[in-house]
């Protein structure tokens, strides 16, 4: 499925990123500018999950309760995922650099943003994305039965 693919690219275009901010100079240009892409692909890749994915995988969860059970445990591990990646943004994007005391932070907080961030892509991709594309499989199918019938009249 090309929109999954596409999503599952830009999983692996944050993790490069986040590689990237990783060995970059704290304050740097380049260190900014990886920040800024960063950020950008996070908040474009939640738009399209929010808006595409979660509604399809929440209504097939009303109906079936062991998906319901998935959804509502990764939906709370996404708003600690959510607030991790917004805090820290704020705090290591471009002027908040200057203050020696997050300098010294740096390093195990993007540690952790790495881990919390790798976690997250583990579970959309091994659970979501995978439930995402049985529900939308089995709906182009019976579309195409409903198709096939109508065109037998």
């Amino acid at each position: 499925m090309e929109f999954i693919d596409k999503l599952k690219e830009e999983h692996s275009i944050v993790i490069k990123l986040l590689d990237k901010i990783g060995s970059a100079k704290p304050g740097s240009e380049s260190y900014i500018r990886k920040m800024s892409q960063c950020e950008e692909v996070l908040i474009q890749h939640v738009i399209q999950e929010d808006t595409k994915i979660h509604p399809v995988l929440e209504q097939a969860g009303e109906k079936n309760k062991k998906l319901g059970k998935l959804l509502k445990r990764t939906s709370d591990e996404m708003a600690e995922v959510t607030l991790c990646v917004v805090l820290f943004f704020q705090k290591y994007s471009n002027n908040a650099m200057e203050r020696e005391k997050i300098k010294n932070r740096f390093a195990s907080d993007f540690k952790n943003l790495r881990k919390v961030l790798l976690e997250r892509i583990k579970v959309e991709e091994n659970y979501l994305f995978s439930e995402f594309e049985k529900i939308s499989n089995s709906g182009l199918k019976s579309k195409k039965n409903k198709k096939s019938k109508k065109n037998k009249k």
